[in-house]
């Protein structure tokens, strides 16, 4: 629930390098879609999913951060 309202007030609690890491791990996955910035796998879109620091790849590619 911190998560949604930090989020709320524009604060997603990863940091920017954070973010381009996990969307890096992404973007060099066979499973990436890159024409809807989406995973194959498990349906996210990526750009809301990396924001959440309890978020991870359900193919291990990145982790929740603590």
């Amino acid at each position: 629930m911190a998560e949604v309202a930090a989020i709320a007030k524009g604060q997603s609690g990863v940091t920017d390098d954070e973010i381009v890491e996990r969307m890096n791990a992404c973007r060099s996955c066979e499973m990436y879609d890159d024409q809807q910035n989406r995973c194959n796998a498990c349906g996210c879109f990526l750009n809301a999913k990396a924001l959440f620091r309890s978020a991870e790849c359900d193919l291990g590619k990145w982790k929740i951060l603590g």
